[in-house]
């Protein structure tokens, strides 16, 4: 039985959401345009690096929104996040839809998210790169496309001409009613034809495709995909206890990386399974409160060494905390 937390850790902050949703909309908005005008290659790679890493850490408020967790006001929560997932080029509804399955179905063959964190097709050490390299080069923009043509053939009555798209992943069939998808596709074509025209004036269009686009099409995707490997994976295939089962890690990596992969404490992804009401910003102090008043709480989670440390381990093909029944599977 879970212990019950204290009511502050509960609490919603609506100054650091806005401190943060703000921050990272004006580096991802600013960097590609301060670029463009300084004119240098440094400035570039700078830029680019910056609204990687900013739109992973905006991609994790996001995530907050889908639980309404990031604002007091639910009704502030479902515009705050509607915007983020359009800004990001994904869609608000549909996500928190396959989101709230991974939370009931983790560890399950119904877990929407599956795909990203099981290892059939991912077996070390060549096929993993591939899987590292698919998202690192652009590849999920691909996905992300054909779920918006999708929603726009629905939103036009062609749901028989959508069906034949090629099959996407397992989240790509989870039902969303028609007029959320409508929301989905409206807000996501004006958001980024808002955000096209904002790049064209500050600065040139291609700006727009070269350090907005394509970063967060690669870098962010990239990072994305890593943190959801890692935080889930399982290369023992079957879970030998309930931490396992349930994908309680504590992803305890370097500073480093929290900037890139596990912005705003997300890297206490056990304390989100455990207490998924918990917010984001509270996770770091439920953590120090349990372990002081829990004293079943060590044996609810397990320890990683962080994201990329996981997946060096896997790719080396070396024991993974938290694996599972045998040293090296072929599914999770």
């Amino acid at each position: 039985m879970q212990i019950k937390l204290p009511a502050h850790l509960l609490q919603k902050r609506d100054d650091l959401a806005w401190l943060h949703v703000g921050l990272g909309m004006a580096v991802v908005a600013l960097a590609g345009v301060a670029a463009f005008w300084i004119g240098h290659w440094a400035a570039y790679v700078v830029a680019y690096i910056l609204v990687g890493a900013y739109g992973q850490s905006l991609y994790i408020l996001q995530h907050e929104t889908m639980h309404r967790l990031l604002f007091r006001s639910a009704a502030l929560n479902d515009w705050v996040g509607r915007f983020l997932s359009a800004f990001l080029g994904t869609q608000f509804f549909f996500g928190r839809t396959v989101h709230m399955q991974h939370h009931r179905a983790v560890g399950s063959p119904d877990d929407p998210n599956e795909a990203f964190h099981n290892t059939r097709g991912k077996e070390p050490a060549l096929k993993f790169l591939r899987f590292l390299a698919f998202h690192c080069f652009g590849g999920r923009l691909l996905a992300v496309g054909q779920g918006v043509a999708r929603a726009a053939l629905g939103v036009l009555g062609l749901g028989g001409l959508a069906a034949r798209l090629p099959e996407g992943p397992q989240s790509s069939k989870i039902p969303v009613a028609a007029d959320l998808q409508r929301k989905d596709f409206i807000w996501l074509i004006a958001i980024q034809v808002g955000i096209l025209a904002y790049f064209t004036l500050a600065s040139s269009w291609w700006v727009y495709f070269a350090f907005y686009l394509a970063p967060l099409a690669t870098l962010t995707t990239l990072f994305e995909a890593i943190r959801s490997f890692s935080e889930h994976v399982l290369p023992g295939g079957e879970p030998q206890n309930d931490a396992e089962q349930n994908r309680r890690f504590f992803m305890n990596g370097p500073a480093i990386e929290r900037f890139f992969i596990s912005q705003h404490d997300f890297h206490f992804h056990h304390v989100h399974h455990l207490y998924p009401t918990v917010p984001t910003f509270n996770v770091r102090a439920a953590h120090v409160w349990l372990v002081e008043n829990d004293p079943d709480f060590a044996g609810r989670y397990i320890e990683r060494p962080g994201y990329v440390g996981t997946a060096w381990l896997y790719l080396a093909r070396r024991p993974v905390p938290g694996q599972g029944s045998s040293i090296m599977g072929t599914s999770s």
